[in-house]
């Protein structure tokens, strides 16, 4: 769906949130709320047009500011709804008493902004029978880089890896997020990295312009597998793109006698890769559903939609990535960097 049909969508849903349950908490005139669902349809047609065109300093907070309002107005539209059926069913609350329950949002707001700001190590230990020489990789995936994750996230993520020190690092797509272009040194902080990086790509990785984000990636020294395999210490390493526009298909040749990880961004498909021979999968994708309640959505459309699953003797890692998609926001998730420790299994 293109911006327009987008800022049209969320113009109808602040109007329609605004008209029927402003009553509940202040009360706002159809004026008001004409002036302020226009408002902010500008601040997101503007944000969005100067990002994809030449990012600055100003459509970015711009951008910054509209995500924030569409999840505050996510939160005010489920707090509404618990109000009313409060108000129903048990007693009514005085709008005196009402107005103080927005400062959940406000507070569920500050503490989401810095959660989604501190990466989280989460170990891991995965036990393979063909294994030929233990290791420890770092499982990172949907970063995210554009219009609200830049240099910062980045930094802290490369100095978590380098902390760890892990044997390779694999960024399971998504290293883009597609708000804005992504230029030649996009990614260059990760050539501060100690530890060799793998990507494969992700849908947004297509939204900025692949071969962008694949030269950004090359030029800070990562190792791009797209359709392609390495071995790496006696671990045969698949990276298998996935894009929305077309139907990626497999067709490694595998030897089932040796330990063989796929990357693949979005965890689907688990039980066909475990038939064609792969002992590892290593996805992201789904955020963990990135707050609530929208991590109830998220595990109804992926079964897997976060932490490690294993199916005699085969895995399969979900992180909950390191960035986030649209607010800049986690609340009940956490940046996760997921430190699998590859083991023998006697």
């Amino acid at each position: 769906m293109n911006g327009i049909g987008m800022t049209i969508i969320l113009s109808i849903f602040y109007f329609l949130l605004l008209k029927y349950t402003s009553y509940l908490f202040i009360p706002v005139s159809d004026l008001q709320t004409i002036v302020i669902v226009l408002v902010l349809a500008f601040i997101n047609v503007i944000s969005v047009y100067f990002e994809l065109k030449q990012s600055n300093i100003i459509s970015r907070i711009l951008m910054f500011s509209s995500e924030s309002v569409k999840w505050a107005s996510i939160m005010y539209g489920f707090l509404a709804l618990a109000v009313f059926l409060f108000n129903s069913i048990i007693c009514p609350i005085p709008t005196e008493y009402a107005k103080f329950l927005l400062l959940i949002i406000v507070l569920l707001y500050i503490y989401g902004i810095h959660n989604a700001r501190h990466v989280k190590i989460n170990e891991k230990n995965l036990y393979l029978k063909n294994l030929t020489e233990e290791m420890t990789i770092v499982h990172i995936s949907d970063i995210h880089v554009g219009s609200l994750i830049r240099d910062s996230l980045m930094r802290k993520t490369v100095e978590k890896i380098n902390e760890v020190n892990p044997d390779i690092v694999i960024i399971s797509g998504d290293l883009a997020d597609g708000t804005c272009a992504i230029g030649p040194n996009h990614f260059d902080i990760f050539k501060k990295s100690i530890s060799p990086i793998i990507f494969t790509p992700g849908n947004h990785d297509d939204y900025p312009d692949l071969e962008c984000v694949i030269d950004a990636a090359e030029n800070a020294g990562i190792i791009v597998l797209n359709n392609e395999s390495m071995k790496f210490k006696g671990l045969n390493i698949y990276g298998l793109p996935f894009s929305f526009y077309h139907n990626s298909q497999c067709n490694f040749n595998l030897n089932k006698n040796e330990t063989n990880l796929l990357i693949y961004h979005v965890p689907m498909n688990w039980e066909e890769f475990i038939e064609m021979g792969f002992d590892i999968q290593l996805s992201g994708h789904t955020h963990g559903g990135q707050f609530y309640p929208a991590n109830y959505f998220i595990k109804r459309m992926f079964p897997y939609s976060r932490g490690l699953f294993e199916k005699n003797g085969n895995y399969l890692n979900v992180t909950d990535g390191i960035g986030t998609f649209g607010p800049p926001i986690r609340v009940g998730t956490h940046c996760d960097m997921s430190v699998l420790k590859l083991k023998r299994k006697i």
